[in-house]
């Protein structure tokens, strides 16, 4: 999916592959749950704390929810550093 605005998003499409199951299940989730939280809460705001090296991620995610007609709630990404575990990789949640 291009994106015209924000700028630096022209070059960097969203991808949503359907062949891999994971991945779409992904995306989907994550519109179900904004629909979720803007029709049953109301928020302003939605503020998602999550890893630096997500970023890129969250923008497009949150340019594609502007595209859903998402525009009355500010969508937040707050960054914070890689935590690295006891063998000083960094530390994955999901194994």
């Amino acid at each position: 999916m291009p994106f015209d605005e924000p700028p630096q998003l022209r070059d960097r499409p969203l991808l949503i592959q359907k062949k891999r199951r994971r991945v779409q299940l992904r995306h989907d989730r994550f519109g179900d749950d904004l629909q979720y939280r803007v029709e049953q809460w109301h928020p302003d705001e939605i503020v998602y704390v999550v890893g630096r090296r997500r970023r890129l991620h969250f923008q497009q995610v949150f340019a594609t929810a502007r595209l859903w007609g998402y525009r009355d709630v500010v969508l937040r990404h707050v960054a914070f550093g890689t935590v690295l575990g006891e063998d000083g990789k960094p530390f994955r949640a999901r194994r």
